[in-house]
């Protein structure tokens, strides 16, 4: 498959350890190449790997996040521009819960988690990654089906996304007024 797996972090040294603890080691494991980039924005690092990637595929993974066995060759079976994982939380406890996706609108909430599968020429093309507080990810799906990309589910692509309490996308301080900004501009 001609994806490339791009981990991008920004601030505080202990996110490029838990980079290369959790998220690249599962990266990896995907057997297809790997771009980390640590840069002064998340959005920064994102498309600085963005752009170094050589592949027609991108796959965006998070720092504490992993993806599951088999993550690439599941999401490679589909046929749309964006293919989008099963989106299981792990929680501090280790108990996991799969989190449904499939039944939201994308113009109310995000049924597209970040390492979900896109082509990287409409990345670029969207804009990529800005600079929101939160939710950066559902701003950059956003614009992109709105400028005509389709997106499937593959439920058997298995996304575990580690759950820390306090951080940025669950502590918004105004979420209707962020909701309503990433509206307007995802255009």
């Amino acid at each position: 498959m001609d994806v490339t797996i791009v981990v991008g972090t920004y601030g505080h040294r202990k996110w490029i350890d838990l980079a290369h603890d959790r998220a690249i080691p599962s990266a990896v494991r995907q057997d297809v190449p790997v771009i980390f980039r640590h840069e002064d924005t998340l959005a920064d690092a994102r498309n600085a790997a963005i752009r170094a990637a050589r592949t027609e595929w991108v796959i965006v993974l998070d720092a504490d996040d992993e993806l599951g066995e088999g993550y690439v060759p599941a999401l490679a079976g589909g046929t749309a521009d964006i293919r989008v994982p099963a989106l299981i939380e792990v929680y501090p406890d280790a108990s996991q819960m799969e989190i449904p996706l499939a039944g939201r609108d994308i113009e109310q909430v995000n049924p597209i988690p970040v390492s979900a599968m896109a082509r990287r020429e409409q990345i670029l093309a969207a804009g990529g990654f800005q600079p929101w507080p939160a939710w950066e990810d559902w701003a950059l799906w956003l614009t992109m089906v709105r400028r005509g990309a389709t997106f499937e589910h593959i439920p058997w692509a298995h996304l575990y996304a580690h759950v820390m309490p306090g951080s940025r996308n669950r502590s918004v301080t105004d979420p209707a007024r962020l909701h309503a900004a990433i509206r307007e501009a995802s255009r």
